[in-house]
């Protein structure tokens, strides 16, 4: 159907695909997206992302795999959909495998990439790892920090979560109230402990 290379046309496809993968009509984004013939990564990346937010995890992981056997190199935009699509699942086999494309993609230092990766890993269950990924980053943003904060809380590790914290604003981060959560998370988990509960 929409064969033609008229830039607009495809801005327009794009912004539709788009407008149904946020309303959740995924079933619609995915028929309009097999109509097109010539998809750039920023398409595929919309897809991608419209599953994985939609918690159609496996979706996300296949089309990824389609976008690479289409031709298409994922991006610095396409690895995080993976990437959360990977942690919804708990897949770390799969979210390794993702790293490792990432790695040959040398796109590791990418902030959003590298806080996609600490949260896949933590989501997963390798805070090990996570906090590797987390201390590589050179240049830290509130959500880098709220990845490792929330992760140690939600895995109940508050001796880790709560000098993290202090780090944080030791290094002129400000918490936002998704660190907040994390916290209070933290020290509910220590207040258990103390309590023997």
């Amino acid at each position: 159907m929409f064969r033609s290379g008229n830039d607009q046309i495809i801005f327009l496809v794009t912004k539709l695909i788009n407008s149904y993968a946020m309303s959740g009509k995924m079933q619609n984004a995915r028929q309009v997206f097999d109509k097109i013939h010539k998809r750039d990564s920023f398409l595929w990346n919309v897809m991608i992302r419209g599953y994985a937010s939609n918690g159609l995890c496996e979706e996300a992981i296949a089309l990824y795999y389609q976008m690479i056997r289409a031709g298409v190199h994922p991006d610095k935009f396409t690895f995080p959909f993976v990437l959360k699509a990977c942690a919804g699942l708990s897949d770390l086999q799969e979210g390794q495998r993702i790293h490792r494309h990432i790695a040959i993609s040398e796109l590791q230092s990418d902030l959003f990439v590298a806080t996609a990766l600490a949260d896949m890993y933590s989501k997963c269950g390798r805070l090990d790892i996570a906090r590797e990924v987390f201390d590589k980053i050179s240049e830290r943003n509130v959500v880098s920090w709220n990845v490792m904060i929330n992760g140690y809380a939600q895995n109940g590790d508050a001796r880790a979560a709560l000098p993290l914290f202090t780090q944080m604003q030791l290094e002129g981060m400000k918490p936002d109230i998704a660190t907040m959560v994390g916290v209070l998370q933290a020290c509910v988990h220590l207040a258990a402990l103390k309590q023997g509960v």
